[in-house]
Formats: structure tokens, sequence, C-alpha cells
């Protein structure tokens, strides 16, 4: 998988693409706690748009990191999940934990508390 970060302010968004596997998991993890060592964030969105396939191994980095974050004081966000994707985050109940948004400019005014729409 691969794992595009860029930063807006003090919000990180990492854009993921391939399979969201046990390797997928493995790089995201490692992407994205680097960058959060080098730099301080209120707000971590991950946009799914390119993941053509997650399992419980990305499930549980999902958690992982939303567990992390709010130990950070921070949120975590999700974005532009695939149908297919969509519905596995709904069967194993991770958006009663992290909300899931149609694109990033949604989620990052969500971010800062703006209502869009």
């Amino acid at each position: 998988m691969q794992v595009q970060l860029d930063w807006t302010g003090r919000t990180l968004v990492a854009r993921l693409a391939g399979d969201f596997d046990e390797h997928g998991a493995e790089v995201f993890r490692l992407e994205i706690e680097r960058a959060v060592r080098r730099r301080a964030y209120d707000h971590l969105v991950v946009n799914l748009q390119k993941v053509h396939f997650i399992d419980s191994s990305g499930l549980g980095a999902l958690l992982g990191r939303y567990r992390r974050a709010r130990e950070d004081g921070a949120r975590v966000s999700m974005v532009s999940a695939p149908p297919h994707v969509r519905a596995v985050l709904q069967m194993a109940g991770i958006l009663q934990w992290i909300p899931l948004y149609d694109d990033e400019p949604t989620a990052l005014g969500a971010g800062r508390g703006v209502v869009q729409g």
C-alpha cells in the first residue's frame, strides 16, 4: 500500500492507495508514526478513496491510530471510502468511533468546528 502524507496546519492528511491488509497496515503505522513524531498534530484525516481492500489488519491499524490520537489529544477522521470499504467499516463497528466524511474539505471543516454544506 502507498501512503501519501500532507500537512494542512496541524492536520495530517494521509491518502492511502492499495490493499489495507497486514502489509498495508504496517506501512500505515510506520508512516503515520514517523510523521507525528516530527510534528504536533490535532487531527488525522485518512483518505480511503483508493483503497481496494481492507481486512482485520487494516481495521486494527485504524483503531490503534484512533487510540493513539486520543492519547495525543487529537482526532481521527476518515474520508472518501468506496462502497465496499464503507460496508466493512460499518460491519466492524468502526464508524461508532471514527467519523467518515464524504470528502477532505468536509472533514477539514469538521476538524475546525465548521459545518459545511
